[in-house]
This record gives C-alpha cells, structure tokens and sequence, in this order.
C-alpha cells in the first residue's frame, strides 16, 4: 500500500477504529513502516479524540441533528455519484477531514477535522525582526499574539495556501503545527489565511486571521510548555479568559506537543466569549 491510498481511503476509518480483517491488517503494516503516515494517523486521532471530548459537553438540539444528517446523506449520496464504488473502508469518507458542511461544522465544535494529505512544503517566512523590550510584568506569548494582531488588523498576507481551510490545515501540518481550525462565522467572522512565521527565539508559530465588521480575531498556535499563565478572569474546562493591556484574550494547551492555542482580539470580554460560544454550537 502506498501513502496515498493509506490517506486516501484508510486513514479515516483507521483513526476512528472502523477497519477490520484484511483491511486493518493492511493498514497497521503501513503505518509500522511510513513515519509519515504514522505521524497523521496520530495527529487525526488527537483531533477527532479533542472534537469527542468537546462535543460531549454539548447538547445538539434535534432540529439541528436531523439537518446535519440530511446534509451528511445528500453529500454522500452526491460524492456516490461521482466515484467508482470503494471498498468498506471508504463508508466513513463523509467523516473525511476534508469535508466542510457548515451545518455540521456548526453542531461540532465548527472545529473541522481536515485531510492530511501530502504537500510539498510551504517555504516559512524569514524570522520576524527581534521584538521590542518587554515591559515588567509582560507575558511573552500574549505579547506576540497581540503585536501580530496589531499588524494583521492593519494588513493581512498569508503565506501559506488560504484558499480553503483544508489548504490552511494542510500547510500546518506540513509544518508540524496543529492544524485545528476554529470557524467564527456564527459569530459573524470570515475566514481570510494563515500565515508560518519564525519568532526570533527559533520557534516557529502559525497565525490564522479572522475579519468581522468591527475587527479582527487572530488564532495564535507556537510550543509553550507548561501551564497557562495566571491571572485568568474566567476559566472553564478548555478555556482561560485574559484581559491584557485592553486586549480579550482566550487561552488553552493543545492535547499534544505542548502546543499553546491563543485567540486574541480587540472586542470586549462579553462579546469574545458570546463569539467563542457561538462557534461551539
């Protein structure tokens, strides 16, 4: 079996634990001998393992349900249509990271499972220039979060593929960043790129920018081990709310990799946590 095939029509059902016989077999050889694969197939199940445990803390009305399914069963009966039949493996592919419904966005966290597939790396930026002198009491990454914000509020460029979320997760995770994307648009925010930056410590960050009537959201992810910073104002299971320096901040470690997710922007706290909610619908 090549990476293509795995990605194509296993790594799916292998990641949700649906394969069987033969077909499981197939897989697991794969995997023992691809890192790369090996590597996705980890990473897709730590996405779908945080999307399970946020999902379960909601309850989907079921109106809602029952559009999620119809559209569930219009997209696979479309997609049946134009491919050649698969064999059992591929019954999962509507839970394909590439699928982007919005209803059924909407109802999961609106945090889509996007395809891993393989892609020539995107060229990372050069290193930003060396941050100005820190104040007593700053915060490291809170600061680099907002001075990104600051600038992409101004103008924004990706410089990774932006055409679709999928383009965005899959230039991460080129990368070895997450590629866990957030959807703000029940919130009234679209979508615009990402960028891959180096910080001049080394590390590398990636930088997701949201545009709504009255600003923007920037989602921040770069390494930070350890636990957040203190001085939180609000806090639930996943969360920690900040305000800095007039900024609403909302904070949380990514499942693996000691990975810091940070979502800041100009709103006030009350709105950001209504928008943050309203993504979680």
């Amino acid at each position: 079996m090549d990476c293509d095939t795995y990605i194509e029509r296993f790594l799916s059902a292998h990641a949700d634990g649906e394969l069987r016989g033969e077909e499981l077999g197939e897989a697991e050889s794969h995997v023992a001998q691809c890192a790369e694969c090996r590597a996705r197939l980890e990473q897709e199940r730590a996405l779908k393992a945080t999307l399970r445990e946020r999902v379960g803390l909601l309850k989907t009305p079921a109106d809602l349900r029952e559009r999620i399914r119809a559209a569930l069963d219009e997209e696979e009966r479309l997609a049946a249509a134009e491919r050649p039949p698969l064999r059992a493996a591929s019954r999962s592919r509507w839970k394909s990271p590439r699928v982007w419904l919005p209803a059924a966005a909407a109802a999961l966290l609106v945090l889509t499972l996007l395809r891993l597939r393989s892609l020539p790396p995107t060229p990372s930026a050069p290193p930003v220039a060396e941050e100005a002198a820190l104040e007593p009491g700053a915060i490291p990454i809170f600061e680099i979060a907002v001075r990104h914000l600051d600038r992409f509020d101004r103008k924004f460029e990706p410089n990774v593929p932006s055409g679709s979320p999928a383009d965005i997760s899959d230039a991460y995770l080129s990368h070895k960043m997450p590629g866990y994307l957030w959807n703000f648009q029940p919130g009234g925010y679209r979508l615009v790129g990402g960028r891959i930056e180096k910080m001049p410590d080394g590390r590398t960050a990636s930088f997701t920018y949201y545009k709504g009537q009255n600003g923007g959201i920037l989602c921040t992810y770069m390494h930070a081990a350890g636990a957040l910073p203190p001085g939180a104002i609000h806090e639930t299971e996943s969360h920690a709310y900040y305000v800095y320096k007039g900024y609403s901040i909302c904070a949380s470690k990514y499942p693996r990799g000691d990975f810091i997710c940070i979502l800041v922007t100009r709103r006030p706290m009350p709105e950001f946590i209504d928008t943050i909610a309203a993504s979680s619908l």
